[in-house]
């Protein structure tokens, strides 16, 4: 595996999908190298990025990967879910 890359975190998670963003543009250049060792994970179907917006995503099949393994995966490249806002646990639009 490669080491921790950091400045990553999952902004979207559901099943057989994960949204991953470079929290600024000096980490986009990393999502390739990430994406090209995800595409080598068994259960992985399609890794695609987006240098415009500087996200990767991930779709992967349920049956060969769960959620919570594909999380963990990700973590070995020290990327992490977005802490839950305040809005999201009470459900309110904010607007």
């Amino acid at each position: 595996m490669q080491p921790p890359v950091g400045g990553l975190q999952i902004v979207h998670a559901t099943t057989g999908r994960v949204r991953i963003r470079a929290t600024d543009g000096s980490h986009n250049s990393i999502l390739e190298t990430i994406s090209q060792n995800l595409r080598k994970q068994d259960g992985v179907r399609e890794v695609s990025v987006n240098d415009q917006t500087g996200s990767l995503v991930v779709n992967f099949d349920e049956k060969k990967l769960s959620l919570p393994q594909m999380l963990e995966r990700l973590q070995q490249f020290d990327i992490h879910q977005l802490p839950a806002s305040p809005q999201a646990e009470s459900k309110q639009d904010p607007f």
